[in-house]
């Protein structure tokens, strides 16, 4: 996987983006739910994972209700090291797309949500949660 220097302009759900933590990634053209009406400044929950070979940190948010460029279910999940890396992975994921089978009709399915529970499947625990208010 490369790793990018600049944002990618509107990515689309399912795509894996790697970039250097110093590239300016959250300008990736798409609409995010702000922290209040007035604001432009985009609302980021964040969760930090502790593991065995260090915390990972995550910050995520979605698209907002009002968008015409933005689906309000696409989610945005970006994934780095707390120390010893210069990497940020970025995730695109709709959860209300629409797909088409093989037999080309389409059909609505949902996506389920990501869970940060992970403890059952992961070395890592969740240490801290940071949400927003609305």
């Amino acid at each position: 996987m490369e790793v990018l220097k600049t944002a990618v302009n509107l990515p689309t759900s399912g795509m894996l983006l790697l970039f250097e933590k110093k590239a300016k990634w959250r300008k990736d053209g798409h609409q995010w739910v702000t922290r209040s009406p007035t604001s432009p400044y985009t609302r980021e929950d964040r969760v930090t994972l502790k593991g065995k070979t260090g915390n990972i940190k995550c910050a995520y948010t979605y698209g907002r209700k009002d968008s015409t460029i933005t689906s309000a279910s696409l989610k945005r999940r970006a994934y780095w090291f707390e120390t010893g890396s210069n990497s940020v992975l970025v995730h695109y994921l709709d959860t209300d797309q629409e797909v088409t089978s093989s037999n080309e009709t389409s059909s609505k399915q949902t996506v389920s949500e990501p869970s940060f529970d992970l403890s059952f499947r992961s070395p890592f625990s969740v240490v801290e949660e940071h949400k927003e208010p609305f």
